[in-house]
């Protein structure tokens, strides 16, 4: 189980890196519309225009759950 900790506190750290999101930004799609997405570095927001929602990065990780999604 602590073998397990670890690579979980490995995973944590390597995704909370600031560039780490702009790397996902390739393969991130809407969750609502299946469109292409933009990162908004001043908000720290994954942005859909064609939806207008906005999804929070919350430690490095994207929550791109439509229920937690704020409108534009």
């Amino acid at each position: 189980m602590r073998k397990d900790l670890k690579r979980f506190g490995a995973i944590r750290v390597v995704m909370s890196a600031p560039a780490t999101v702009e790397k996902m930004m390739d393969i991130l799609a809407c969750p609502k519309c299946k469109g292409d997405v933009k990162l908004n570095k001043k908000e720290n927001k994954i942005v859909c225009h064609s939806c207008r929602l906005k999804f929070a990065v919350e430690e490095g990780i994207p929550n791109m759950l439509l229920e937690d999604a704020k409108n534009l």
